[in-house]
């Protein structure tokens, strides 16, 4: 494993806040968001800490991210078993892209989730779109 990655996962794992942007920043200053982007699809790390490497990407807004993003927001919607994961999505969208995400998230808007329903709500909210 390398250094980069080894650093990343060491923020993730901080007990009582998430990394900062300029940390993520510090500990792979090459690129932050390839490093988070990898963390987040890698079978052998713990599930929490893939939600968080997810959560830290609405901090790095570009195609790359959305693109996956989109990728997540889609598999999660149809089925998948993971919807601890789709929240986090939805929110790292809303963040990064900010009203621009809801191109993306209105796909949701009518999941039967009434849960992801709110948390898409409450995402548009913080975004800025009413």
């Amino acid at each position: 494993m390398s250094q980069t990655l080894t650093a990343v996962l060491m923020l993730l794992s901080l007990y009582d806040r998430a990394p900062t942007p300029a940390e993520l920043s510090a500990a792979a200053p090459k690129d932050p968001a390839g490093v988070l982007l990898v963390v987040a699809d890698a079978p052998g790390v713990p599930s929490w800490k893939r939600r968080r490497a997810i959560d830290a990407l609405g901090a790095f807004p570009d195609e790359r991210v959305r693109r996956r993003l989109v990728e997540m927001l889609v598999e999660d919607s149809e089925g998948s078993e993971a919807p601890r994961r789709l929240h986090r999505v939805v929110y790292a969208l809303a963040r990064g892209w900010g009203a621009g995400a809801w191109r993306d998230l209105k796909i949701l808007s009518s999941h039967p989730d009434p849960r992801l329903r709110d948390t898409l709500t409450d995402a548009a909210r913080r975004a800025g779109r009413r």
